[in-house]
């Protein structure tokens, strides 16, 4: 391979010099390039295309990242064995990581009532929760709905009192931590459950 596209191949994602391959320092800036061209493309790929398969194109973004990134590694590389075992745990632990957060923030429950007490949809009267202001769907289910908000009373995101549900400091900073990554990753599910 022409050693001028190696090394433009080795800066664009931000790989070692091969004197560097085993050093911590090489792997630690591996992995925030990694994480980088992760969550770039997740970026790209949920505003070009109209798709809620938040999952699907996690797993399919972290294969095109990982297969190149290891055909060069394989060639950058005098002993690249050990380094693209690194690469390919570290594309595997960031997909995981990734998918945890923006899968839970566009399809989980949990995150959804955070809104709907904070909209005031959510009304917590004598001991009854009343969902009629709710309109997503999810209401449906007023059992799961219910354990969810206990669930995030038991955490300190929700607290109960003379009023009825409020946010607390905690679940306020987690609500606009959702917000903010849904509008970055045009997370569907997530801005059609708000309500």
């Amino acid at each position: 391979m022409n050693t001028f596209l190696k090394e433009k191949f080795r800066v664009l994602f931000g790989l070692p010099q091969d004197s560097h391959q085993t050093s911590y320092k090489g792997r630690i800036l591996i992995l925030f390039v990694l994480q980088f061209h992760l969550l770039l493309w997740i970026f790209i790929v949920g505003h070009l295309f109209e798709s809620s398969l938040i999952y699907d194109q996690i797993n399919f973004i972290s294969l095109m990242l990982g297969i190149p990134v290891v055909v060069f590694v394989r060639t950058l590389y005098v002993k690249p064995k050990e380094l693209i075992s690194f690469v390919i745990a570290a594309l595997v632990a960031l997909t995981f990581l990734t998918q945890n957060v923006i899968l839970n923030i566009d399809r989980s429950r949990s995150f959804y009532v955070l809104s709907w007490v904070d909209r005031g949809a959510v009304t917590y009267v004598d001991g009854t929760y009343d969902f009629n202001r709710v309109v997503s769907a999810e209401k449906l289910n007023e059992k799961g709905v219910v354990h969810r908000i206990e669930e995030q009373i038991s955490r300190g995101y929700i607290r109960k009192n003379e009023k009825g549900l409020e946010l607390t400091w905690l679940g306020s900073s987690l609500l606009e931590l959702s917000n903010l990554i849904a509008g970055i990753f045009n997370l569907r599910g997530w801005h059609q459950n708000l309500k």
